[in-house]
């Protein structure tokens, strides 16, 4: 950490810059009360088709109108079942109109016959934010760990849907300069390459994850996507589009999480994960997210982050969700915890791929500055998901070649008991 910087502040510093842009952001609603607290889209509505014609006057009179859209993405949420109505008008609150809906629906539908669309950030602390701020990662290149798995990962397609990709990484990194989809639109929007400029604290977020995959599994196929918006958030619907148009993937890696209404599963996100449970074999492996803290304080230490809590959910075994530990092994004070966790890995002061340049922080806060190695040290249990992803990779290609979730299975079969609420510890 630069030492302008108290290491002490530097989880709360990155959770109230990560919050301050969401408050900002009019896309997005806030809802505390009690041990619930979510974020949601204020101006949309999920409607299951199976219903929609039984709820359509109701969601009418809430002002609410139907999405037509016939592009690919529309198919997609058609072959899902589900139905986006968007509110329109400056008073637009989703939850209001949810709860107005299901009341007078009586017997007319279930209750989740009408969800709100949820929001997930880049594996949340707190008020939302990274689980502390990227430091310098000193001089030299990042390289191949001593493996305690021999396969390399060679032909293992892993889908990281995050902030994309920097090329400029490919020229800095022997480690990301080979075996990466390039789509043409996969580029990290958080950095200026020209001027050297990190916009925020999300910046380098895929970059950092694409080094921890490769530094176990260093011949795996990358292909990153850019999931996360402007502000490091992505709503339930959008995040289930990119899990179905990730085709060809073995392993995908979700580094972010968020809690929901109820703590039920995001009705979008449940959906896309059962297609792809039933047409491939592909393995999901999520971040816990690091709101624990926060999340004893409002009475729920076990609170679910989604999509990471679908791995506790019976039909969802190909899902792993995995919190952090550090280098002794003990619990990472923030990272999130419960029956619904199922592994564990390193998160703290990680070393990975990164960018070379500033970053200007908001809130009185100095800039970070970042070398021309271009590496940092960074903790969340963002960056403890992609070590059990290269985990997962290597096993797939060690000794025999095994399917994903083969590989899944073995992997948890041979770690040890991680802490309480916190699975198999993975190395």
């Amino acid at each position: 950490m630069p030492e302008h910087i108290d290491p002490a502040r530097s989880a709360e510093l990155a959770a109230d810059i990560v919050w301050y842009a969401i408050e900002k952001d009019r896309r997005v609603a806030w809802y505390a009360e009690g041990p619930e607290r979510y974020l949601y889209r204020p101006d949309q509505l999920l409607v299951d088709a199976k219903f929609e014609g039984e709820l359509a006057d109701l969601l009418a009179a809430e002002g609410a109108r139907r999405v037509r859209c016939h592009s690919r993405d529309g198919r997609q949420l058609d072959r899902l079942g589900i139905r986006q109505w968007r509110l329109f008008g400056p008073n637009a609150d989703a939850r209001r109109s949810m709860m107005a809906i299901r009341d007078k629906a009586g017997h007319r539908a279930p209750r989740r016959a009408v969800t709100l669309s949820h929001i997930m950030a880049g594996a949340p602390i707190m008020k939302f934010g990274p689980g502390d701020l990227p430091q310098d990662g000193g001089t030299g290149p990042v390289t191949v760990e001593s493996s305690k798995r021999p396969g390399t990962g060679k032909g293992v397609r892993v889908s990281i849907l995050d902030t994309g990709f920097v090329k400029q990484s490919t020229s800095k990194h022997p480690l990301l300069s080979h075996n990466y989809a390039d789509d043409g639109d996969d580029h990290d929007g958080f950095y200026d390459e020209a001027r050297r400029h990190i916009r925020s604290v999300f910046g380098g977020h895929g970059t950092f994850i694409a080094g921890v995959i490769r530094q176990l599994a260093p011949d795996t196929d990358l292909n990153p996507e850019v999931t996360l918006d402007d502000v490091g958030l992505v709503d339930d619907v959008e995040l289930a589009l990119d899990i179905l148009g990730a085709k060809g993937t073995h392993i995908l890696n979700l580094s972010l999480a968020g809690p929901s209404e109820d703590h039920e599963p995001p009705e979008a996100l449940r959906r896309a994960l059962e297609a792809v449970r039933d047409r491939t074999d592909t393995v999901v492996v999520a971040a816990a997210g690091n709101d624990f803290l926060q999340a004893e304080k409002a009475g729920v230490p076990e609170q679910k982050m989604w999509p990471a809590a679908f791995g506790g959910i019976e039909g969802f075994e190909h899902v792993v969700g995995v919190a952090a530990v550090d280098g002794k092994g003990d619990p990472a004070e923030w990272s999130n915890r419960g029956p619904w966790v199922r592994a564990c890995a390193h998160g703290v002061g990680l070393r990975s791929t990164y960018l070379e340049g500033d970053m200007p922080l908001p809130l009185g806060a100095p800039s970070l500055n970042f070398g021309v190695d271009a590496t940092a040290v960074w903790s969340g249990t963002s960056f403890a998901a992609p070590r059990v992803v290269g985990a997962i990779a290597a096993t797939m290609t060690s000794e025999r070649r095994l399917s994903p979730r083969e590989a899944l299975d073995e992997v948890l079969a041979a770690g040890s008991p991680g802490p309480s609420g916190m699975g198999t510890f993975i190395d």
